[in-house]
């Protein structure tokens, strides 16, 4: 990376990659995230973690892979569930 701050990168492709879902760049969406998940692993942001895992999941629907679909949104439910992680209505 061209960036020091691995933070940032990580954020970055994240919100980049939610962007091309919404925006139908599949293919794209599915290299930012993967990007995120990797780094947000190796920093161990549990929170960045599950929202990629979210995004992932949306990622699969758009494509119409319902089963990998639900594995990652119950991957980023498990996650939260584990690390005490609660998200508000």
């Amino acid at each position: 990376h061209d960036v020091d701050n691995t933070v940032v990168v990580a954020h970055a492709n994240a919100f980049l990659g939610r962007v091309a879902v919404l925006g139908g760049a599949l293919d794209e969406a599915s290299a930012r995230l993967q990007t995120a998940l990797h780094l947000h692993h190796e920093l161990g942001d549990w929170w960045g973690l599950s929202l990629d895992l979210e995004w992932l999941s949306a990622l699969a629907a758009a494509r119409g892979r319902h089963a990998d679909a639900a594995r990652f949104a119950g991957a980023a439910d498990a996650l939260r569930d584990r690390v005490g992680m609660v998200l508000y209505p």
